[in-house]
């Protein structure tokens, strides 16, 4: 009788079942599978991880800065605007005497020294700039002493001090030109020299003449 050996014949049927079972469609295998409860644990672990962020705090301002912010500036505008359009007509008038007055008044008044000290210590571009005293920052109660110590009364008193001289060259050329810088004070003083002055010297242009010029006609 012949003998016939089976089990070299059913080998490759039993690893193809195994093959089969183990690419099963739907069935991911093990390997790179997360748990819920790993990603509840990393998600924990990064949330405790990061910080929250930092609110910075507003430092509060000193009681001499903030009485110089709560100024009521814009009455100083408006009471200083209607002293100029006086000025402005009575110099059309051709009254001397008034213009004078005016420009008495208005050099005196407290809202135009306060306005002149701001524009120089806060508004103008060369704020920064310094003098021969080397002054280039002015606190708000140096401010408001400059404002008093501008008054009319105490020009006398006053000695005039010297420029710091700076060369700035020429726009398209090698050479320098001179400039004279004052400090700070001297330029408040300006200023307030200047609100009284533009407003005659306004009424006398022409209409057309291509300058900026505050506009006062009303």
């Amino acid at each position: 009788m012949l003998v016939v050996d089976t089990t070299s014949r059913c080998q490759p049927m039993r690893l193809r079942e195994g093959l089969l079972k183990k690419r099963m469609p739907g069935v991911m295998p093990r390997i790179g599978r997360r748990e819920h409860g790993d990603m509840e644990e990393r998600g924990t672990s990064r949330i405790t991880k990061t910080k929250a962020p930092r609110i910075k705090e507003k430092s509060p301002l000193d009681p001499e800065s903030e009485s110089w912010r709560t100024l009521p500036w814009r009455k100083f505008e408006q009471h200083v605007y209607r002293i100029q359009k006086r000025i402005f007509r009575a110099e059309q008038r051709g009254d001397q005497r008034a213009v004078q007055k005016l420009q008495k008044l208005l050099m005196k008044s407290r809202a135009a020294r306060l306005l002149a000290v701001r524009r120089v210590t806060q508004d103008n571009q060369g704020k920064k700039t310094a003098g021969v005293d080397g002054v280039k920052a002015v606190k708000p109660a140096q401010r408001l002493a400059m404002a008093e110590h501008i008054h009319p009364t105490h020009w006398k008193q006053i000695k005039a001090r010297p420029v710091r001289r700076v060369y700035i060259p020429k726009p398209g050329k090698l050479e320098k030109r001179p400039l004279g810088i004052p400090v700070m004070e001297t330029r408040a003083h300006q200023a307030l020299v200047k609100l009284a002055l533009e407003p005659a010297w306004e009424a006398k242009f022409e209409p057309n003449v291509r300058t900026v010029q505050p506009k006062l006609i009303a």
